[in-house]
């Protein structure tokens, strides 16, 4: 690898590092809510009901493991056309696709469109 490819890759990691800073943030937060409930609330304290609070904690590590799940799935799940292409014969049962600059429309609605466009 020449210079130039290495700072072409160290630039793209510097953008997908950026770019993952709210994915960071979200964890955090998720992260100390834990931290809150299960650690200062469940453990460190004294119960009166400790089988109540043992409930609470099973229910409380299953909704997190859930969300946490869930949440990466949905922030590492390319949205992109060419990875989730529509399944076959979609246009087709719509009717042709009309363009309206960079916006494809079919059906009632690109007649819609059409009479804003005229009008």
């Amino acid at each position: 690898m020449n210079a130039r490819q290495v700072c072409i890759a160290g630039a793209k990691f510097l953008q997908k590092a950026i770019c993952l800073i709210p994915v960071y943030v979200v964890l955090a937060l998720i992260a100390v809510d834990y931290k809150t409930f299960v650690w200062d609330y469940g453990i460190k304290q004294e119960h009166d009901y400790p089988f109540l609070v043992f409930i609470l904690e099973v229910l409380f590590n299953i909704v997190a493991v859930l969300l946490v799940v869930s949440y990466l799935r949905c922030v590492f799940t390319s949205s992109a056309v060419a990875d989730n292409p529509p399944p076959p014969g979609y246009f087709e049962r719509l009717g042709r696709p009309v363009r309206y600059g960079n916006v494809f429309v079919s059906g009632f609605v690109s007649l819609a469109f059409a009479g804003l466009a005229v009008g």
